[in-house]
């Protein structure tokens, strides 16, 4: 073992917690002085997602408080930061949790080899999905591209899920290390400062949000989780990707639960989606910018900066659409159904290319994942893996009389049209001029017309995308 005069460094990445990080219990078995740092980098969450990071990362900090030690958080490069830890102090060893996103996993190897080189012992662990994507692979040896094989062989692969949780106090004083004030790193718009407002960003936020789901929403996931008026959700994903929240902690609670198999099961699954996200992106790193299907790199899609404004900022006059984008800017989450209705509006509707939408998502959502949400966007435009069937196009009108057929939805975020009725509110285009004139709305001024014709841009939609079948073939 190395010397008393000696320190470790667990840098800590999107593993913000204590509880359950394989990292951090390996570095503290030395009995050394544990370092815990954090590595700035701006590039890495969307606007949105870093005001939440700023605020975990203050709260990972007071956590550590209270268990002897404090968070060291340094700007710059990983392995320059890493490197000069190691010059200043006598480092003998460094410990993470891997991440998996293009770029981040090969610099780890980069990282790793530079350290090693210096005399230091490195080890990372996988604390970021339920199993290493290198660990599964179909009977040809080949990565999976379709969910269901996908999903069937994880569940027989992962048996059994515990829950670990360790002891984690920091029985040794740390160096004086000069460190970067939390604070200083919110250095955001006032607009996602405003977003967090409506959350609770740390851990006991995260277990506090978990338990309310366990208690009042799991039981009716399946059927309540498509209804936007409703709180059917988790609303776990911002505190699963920073990691405040465990994979293992999560589905083990599930599992221990009094829950029937099938309820347990249906919500599982929605986490293997995730997880087939990550694994997707991990093997076609190219997902963010390019169709996982090469034939719909000639898809013939309309730049227009019109539509794609409109879109952004919930001026389409299609109610439903309109009324998500702006849950989006005032909340930074978005429901799940409202997602595929905006992006299938966004591409199928307006004929815009999935990608104005992706980079609109990673800028304003709060969970904003680049594995979930290229996913999710290939997924939409019929591009992606597994892909939704061409043909599939929402209509956003039916979708808002099935999903919340009352308007409540509706009149949170589009007070403008409160005042109509049921019937109406919806298709306010369509509303009688005494209706309209009754509820005061003129529409053009207090609420903008529609900027297509769905049924239009339907068939102009299944044209263009019939051509790109007839190219492949």
């Amino acid at each position: 073992m190395p010397s008393q005069e000696q320190y470790v460094i667990v840098w800590f990445r999107r593993d913000l917690r204590l509880e359950d990080n394989l990292a951090l219990r390996q570095a503290l078995q030395h009995n050394l002085p544990v370092i815990p740092l954090y590595i700035w980098d701006d590039s890495l969450e969307g606007e949105c997602a870093r005001a939440w990071l700023a605020h975990a990362l203050q709260d990972l900090d007071q956590q550590l408080h209270r268990c002897n030690s404090k968070l060291i958080i340094r700007r710059g490069s990983f392995e320059d930061v890493l490197n000069e830890l190691v010059e200043e102090i006598s480092v003998c060893a460094v410990y993470w949790n891997k991440v998996y996103e293009p770029g981040l996993f090969e610099a780890d190897d980069r990282i790793q080899r530079s350290l090693r080189g210096r005399g230091v012992y490195v080890q990372s662990y996988n604390s970021r999905v339920l199993n290493d994507p290198l660990s599964i692979k179909n009977q040809q040896n080949q990565p999976y591209r379709v969910f269901t094989p996908f999903y069937k062989h994880c569940r027989k692969y992962n048996q059994e899920f515990c829950r670990r949780h360790y002891a984690c106090y920091f029985p040794h004083s740390l160096p004086n290390l000069n460190r970067e004030v939390v604070d200083d790193l919110d250095l955001l718009q006032p607009w996602g400062k405003s977003v967090i407002a409506s959350w609770n960003p740390t851990r006991e936020g995260g277990m506090a949000r978990l338990r309310h789901f366990m208690e009042d929403s799991i039981a009716n996931y399946k059927e309540g989780r498509e209804f936007p008026a409703v709180d059917g959700t988790s609303k776990l994903s911002p505190y699963l990707h920073f990691g405040q929240i465990s994979l293992h902690e999560l589905i083990s609670l599930v599992v221990e639960s009094d829950l029937s198999e099938g309820i347990q099961n249906h919500f599982i699954r929605q986490i293997y989606w995730r997880e087939f996200c990550y694994y997707t992106l991990f093997y076609f790193p190219y997902m963010t910018y390019q169709s996982l299907r090469p034939e719909f790199e000639q898809f013939p899609w309309e730049e227009n900066g019109d539509y794609i404004d409109a879109w952004k900022y919930g001026k389409t006059g299609v109610p439903i659409v309109d009324a998500a984008m702006r849950q989006l800017w005032q909340t930074g989450w978005m429901h799940n159904r409202l997602r595929m209705i905006t992006g299938s509006f966004l591409v199928k509707d307006l004929l815009q290319h999935w990608q104005h939408g992706m980079v609109w998502f990673h800028d304003t959502l709060i969970d904003s994942d680049i594995a979930c949400n290229s996913f999710g966007w290939q997924w939409l435009a019929g591009s992606g893996s597994d892909a939704t069937p061409y043909f599939r196009i929402f209509n956003p009108y039916k979708q808002s009389q099935q999903y919340d057929s009352g308007g409540e939805f509706l009149r949170t975020y589009l007070p403008e049209l409160a005042a109509l009725p049921d019937e109406w509110i919806h298709i306010p285009h369509l509303a009688p001029a005494d209706v309209l004139q009754k509820a005061e709305i003129t529409l053009g001024i207090d609420y903008p017309f529609p900027i297509v014709d769905h049924p239009e841009m339907r068939i102009k939609a299944l044209s263009a995308y019939k051509s790109i079948r007839e190219r492949k073939t």
